[in-house]
C-alpha cells in the first residue's frame, strides 16, 4: 500500500490499474535465488523501479494446465498417455503487436508439439489463451524412483521488441495404479 501511494503522489492522474502495472513490472525477480518459483509473485517489490519505469509491454502467466483431448482439465500426467497442455497470457501494461509463447522441456520421455505459438497483438489488459489451438504433450515409458516425477518447463514469453519474459514451470507425471 506504501509503493501505490507514492506512485499516487508522483503521479495524481495514474489509475489504479496503471499503479497495479508499475508495481508488478517494476519488480525485481528473486526466482533464481529462491528456487520456488511457484511460490513467488512477481518478485520482490522495488519502489524506485516502480516510479520511474516507463510504460512497456509486460506479459503475465496466468494458467499453465494440462487437459484431457475432450478439454476437461485434468492435472494427472500419466505414463503413455497424451494431453494438452493450455496457458493464458495477461498484457498488464501497454499494448504489443505480437506475442508468442515457446515452451522449452529436456526430457526424452516427454514431446511437445508444437513447441511455439503465435497469440498475435494484445491490448492493454488483454488476456489470451492457446485453448484454440493446444500444445499436444505425448508421455512415454517413465522411469520413476517415487509416486511421481517432475519434469522442469521453461516458459518463453517474446514480445515483439525482443524482450523475453521466461518463467519456471513443472510437468509432473504421476504413477499409474490402475
Amino acid at each position: 500500500a506504501g509503493v501505490a501511494a507514492l506512485i499516487k503522489s508522483q503521479y495524481p492522474q495514474i489509475t489504479a490499474s496503471e499503479i497495479r502495472s508499475r508495481i508488478l513490472v517494476g519488480t525485481d525477480d528473486i526466482s533464481s535465488i529462491l528456487h520456488s518459483a511457484d511460490l513467488l509473485g512477481s518478485g520482490l517489490i522495488n519502489a524506485n523501479k516502480a516510479l520511474t519505469i516507463t510504460e512497456q509491454p509486460y506479459c503475465m502467466l496466468r494458467k499453465f494446465t494440462a487437459i484431457d483431448l475432450n478439454g476437461h482439465e485434468d492435472a494427472v500426467l500419466l505414463p503413455n498417455s497424451t494431453k494438452h497442455l493450455v496457458f493464458e497470457i495477461e498484457n498488464i501494461w501497454a499494448s504489443v503487436l505480437n506475442i508468442s509463447v515457446e515452451i522449452q522441456l529436456d526430457a526424452p520421455e516427454i514431446t511437445l508439439s508444437p513447441t511455439t505459438v503465435n497469440l498475435g497483438s494484445m491490448n492493454r489488459g488483454q488476456k489470451k489463451d492457446n485453448s484454440a489451438n493446444p500444445i499436444t504433450i505425448s508421455i512415454g515409458e517413465v522411469n520413476f524412483k517415487g509416486f511421481e516425477k517432475s519434469f522442469p518447463v521453461t516458459v518463453m514469453i517474446h514480445i515483439d521488441d525482443g524482450e523475453t519474459i521466461t518463467k519456471n514451470k513443472a510437468l509432473v507425471v504421476s504413477r499409474d495404479f490402475q
